[in-house]
């Protein structure tokens, strides 16, 4: 038992930390997807249904047929049954109501392409033939190059199903140039919509839209805006904003946390560790906690991260959770590649703090350059062991402005850049 639910945990810590979020909708649901799966769209009506101990059978009068006409107009569905109960499909097919199906033909039969997706009712036509009428003329519609085409017929799109189906397509397209477009969703009272564009901006990280984005969060919006608001400006590497994100991680509602946690989780500068580590002891979630490590663990920087964890290991937790902080501290006490973070404070004044990671021992040398390429200072020059190293500069007795650290060990070498400011 105690696996199975380190494995649910786990599951649920990934789905919050990892690098792109769950959209609202499946691929599944495009257009695209539904006509390359499809052998027959038509339009129609039932008019008749028969039940077996293992399916429905439909009898469908085909009205139109959109995608590969068929010599008859009269068809056969079947819907196969799961422990006796219909495999759902949306209101199920009624009898006279009139439907466009997605189809695939399984011998003598037809089954619907997606059971939640493959059915739409008959507000759709128009939208339908719209949609087909450009598909017909460019056989390239669902590609980068007709997203302008695709941005048209979603603005002539008459149904919210139909347009949103469609923006799972456009999703696949969208770029930093796409703002203005993200912004009419944005301006629209659709909450699927704005949720739509407020998941683009975050990833394809459009920083123009942050205002927009921070608007969304702070004002009088759903939770579910404001959930996925979070979760964009994680995506936007939006330090400016991680005083305004922390604030989430005490909210009320586990999922408000949850998004908190992810965002700063997605950000993952040293800023970060310390409103991680204070939300873990007041955290009384086990899942948000384990999310807490792993945003932890996730840090561009190790060494503080491995710091961070130790320091986690004094807090009352549960016996899974507890588990999981151990085998993500022993995975980083170890270094597996030489790396040199950015300085902190940057800018400084006078003195700030650089870290390091080797992972293995050998001579090391970290020497701070001016502007022109002049040694200013040799902080090190000495043997160091393998681990995680931490140190200081003094800026005291030089003059403000740019400066550059560089370190070599083994084979590796990296130059940063810093900012003294007096």
């Amino acid at each position: 038992m105690k696996n199975i639910n380190l494995c649910i945990c786990l599951l649920f810590s990934s789905i919050l930390t990892g690098e792109a979020f769950a959209d609202l909708a499946p691929e599944a649901y495009a257009f695209s997807s539904l006509i390359q799966k499809s052998d027959l769209i038509v339009t129609g009506y039932v008019s008749e249904r028969n039940e077996s101990p293992m399916e429905y059978q439909y009898i469908f009068i085909i009205e139109r047929s959109v995608k590969n006409p068929l010599n008859r107009n009269e068809i056969v569905i079947s819907v196969p049954l799961a422990n006796g109960l219909p495999i759902p499909i949306e209101g199920y097919l009624h009898k006279g109501t009139k439907y466009l199906l997605f189809l695939y033909s399984d011998g003598n039969v037809f089954k619907i392409t997606n059971y939640s997706a493959g059915v739409l009712k008959e507000k759709t036509f128009s939208d339908i033939d719209l949609l087909f009428t450009s598909f017909n003329e460019n056989n390239s519609l669902f590609s980068k190059s007709s997203v302008e085409e695709l941005k048209r017929i979603f603005r002539k799109f008459s149904s919210d199903d139909t347009r949103y189906r469609l923006l799972i397509d456009l999703k696949k397209y969208l770029s930093t140039e796409d703002a203005l477009f993200l912004t009419e969703l944005l301006d629209s009272e659709n909450e699927r919509y704005i949720i739509f564009a407020v998941l683009q901006i975050g990833s394809q990280n459009i920083k123009i839209l942050r205002p927009r984005v921070i608007q969304l969060l702070v004002g009088p919006n759903s939770s579910g805006i404001k959930f996925h608001c979070l979760v964009a400006l994680g995506g936007l590497g939006d330090i400016e904003s991680i005083d305004l994100i922390s604030s989430y991680l005490n909210h009320s509602n586990q999922g408000m946390r949850a998004a908190a946690i992810q965002s700063l989780g997605r950000i993952g500068t040293i800023e970060v560790i310390g409103p991680l580590k204070l939300s873990y002891a007041d955290e009384n979630y086990d899942g948000n906690r384990i999310s807490i490590i792993t945003a932890l663990s996730r840090n561009l920087n190790r060494e503080a991260a491995f710091r961070a964890l130790k320091d986690l290991e004094s807090v009352p937790a549960s016996p899974l959770v507890s588990s999981f902080l151990k085998k993500k501290i022993d995975s980083l006490s170890s270094p597996i590649e030489y790396f040199l973070s950015n300085n902190y404070p940057n800018p400084f004044n006078p003195v700030t703090r650089i870290e390091f990671s080797l992972p293995e021992a050998g001579l090391t040398r970290l020497i701070i350059y001016d502007l022109r390429g002049v040694e200013v200072e040799r902080l090190i020059n000495k043997h160091y062991n393998a681990g995680y190293h931490t140190v200081k500069w003094d800026g005291r007795g030089v003059a403000s402005g740019i400066y550059y650290y560089r370190l070599v060990s083994g084979n590796f070498a990296q130059t940063k850049k810093m900012l003294l400011l007096k």
